[in-house]
């Protein structure tokens, strides 16, 4: 039998279901919208509900609780998953600069020859051995 989630699942129950293709959604849709009446209702009462988490907060013996009502108070302001993003703030100052430094590094990475030529036009048209210099 298939396993997932370090359950077993019987091989009736995974019969019909097939992958996503790369891309799709599997909820393409996205999430149902809260029906107005909800909203309206938990109104009236979220002051009323913000005042209890925090009396659990900070009064609660039970230190589970505790923990559950403060990630409700930092949810909204802490990200759960930190990112560590890498920048190269390096200014290239032409666009002959930054083709040549694409050119550098797709050698550097796939060995294949320059793809655009960034020689001067003035030195690509002279003939003279000097100009390949």
């Amino acid at each position: 039998m298939p396993k997932s989630d370090n359950k077993n699942y019987p091989a009736s129950r995974l019969a019909g279901l097939k992958p996503y293709k790369k891309g799709q959604s599997g909820n393409p849709k996205g999430r149902p919208p809260t029906p107005p009446e909800i909203k309206e209702a938990l109104q009236g009462h979220s002051l009323e509900a913000v005042q209890r988490a925090y009396d659990l907060m900070m009064n609660s013996t039970n230190e589970m609780v505790q923990l559950k009502a403060t990630e409700m108070f930092l949810a909204p302001f802490v990200s759960k998953a930190a990112q560590k993003l890498d920048i190269d703030h390096q200014v290239t100052h032409n666009m002959s600069d930054l083709i040549a430094k694409m050119n550098a590094s797709m050698a550097a990475v796939e060995h294949k020859p320059e793809i655009i030529d960034v020689t001067p036009i003035s030195k690509r048209l002279d003939p003279s051995p000097d100009a390949s210099l």
